[in-house]
């Protein structure tokens, strides 16, 4: 995969690391046990929709942090 990605404003960026894990969200836990990290798993774990969900939402999330609405759709969901 490149590292570079060169774009018609006439500049190359770098390119984002894709992760090699997935949080899992839980409810928070008791204050008494104190801070216990999320459980993770691997990419390799996760089922296509799940990658495809989590890119979804975070393409939607990166064209709202610059003003946008994502010119994205997925196919088949009924976002």
């Amino acid at each position: 995969m490149a590292d570079e990605v060169k774009t018609t404003m006439g500049m190359t960026f770098k390119a984002w690391q894709a992760p090699n894990f997935a949080t899992l969200s839980m409810p928070p836990g008791r204050k008494e046990d104190g801070l216990v990290a999320l459980p993770t798993f691997p990419v390799e774990e996760l089922t296509n929709e799940a990658i495809d969900a989590l890119a979804a939402q975070w393409l939607d999330h990166l064209y709202a942090k610059a003003g946008r609405s994502s010119p994205f759709t997925r196919v088949g969901a009924g976002r």
